[in-house]
């Protein structure tokens, strides 16, 4: 990997000197944390040794990431690489790490993790491979004889169709609610 990237504490990506380390080594089979393994990951791209001084860089750059004011400090991430039962990592440090071991692969943000799924929409509307966020809105039609589940595309939509909402609309004029 060429990587020529900065982390946010301006530390270069390209520093593994070609090393192509095997991450799980030494755990002779122990299952790991996802956030073990990916701090594991990012020390060894960023060409980081297991030391408190790594995981103070590593610390800097997940919290600049998280916006997290007190930073997370370079003991906390250690208990996290280490995977020390009575410290479990937050959250917050989760997402923190998913995404800075994104960066430091050269993946795009948020991908990593995604799994394919089946949609319906009309032809060539969603193309394969289409991203959709985490931060999208997955809602239940508010017509009661829907079952449809669809992607919010503005927060007052309410109804997956506008049919589906004058039909609605109709039954309740009948039973006098409207």
């Amino acid at each position: 990997m060429n990587n020529t990237a900065k982390t946010p504490s301006g530390k270069l990506l390209d520093n593994s000197k070609g090393k192509n380390t095997h991450l799980l080594e030494g755990y002779d089979g122990q299952d790991i944390t996802v956030e073990c393994f990916q701090l594991k990951e990012i020390l060894s791209i960023m060409g980081l040794k297991p030391i408190m001084g790594s995981f103070q860089v590593v610390a800097e750059d997940l919290s600049r990431i998280a916006r997290k004011n007190p930073p997370w400090t370079a003991k906390y991430i250690h208990s996290a690489y280490f995977q020390y039962p009575a410290c479990r990592p937050s959250p917050r440090l989760s997402r923190a790490i998913n995404a800075l071991w994104q960066r430091v692969k050269g993946e795009f943000p948020g991908i990593a993790g995604s799994v394919y799924s089946r949609i319906l929409a009309a032809p060539y509307q969603v193309p394969d491979g289409t991203f959709v966020p985490v931060t999208a809105r997955v809602i239940k039609c508010h017509n009661p004889g829907c079952s449809v589940r669809f992607i919010q595309t503005n927060p007052a939509q309410l109804y997956h169709d506008p049919i589906c909402k004058i039909q609605w609309k109709k039954i309740r004029r009948r039973k006098g609610v409207l």
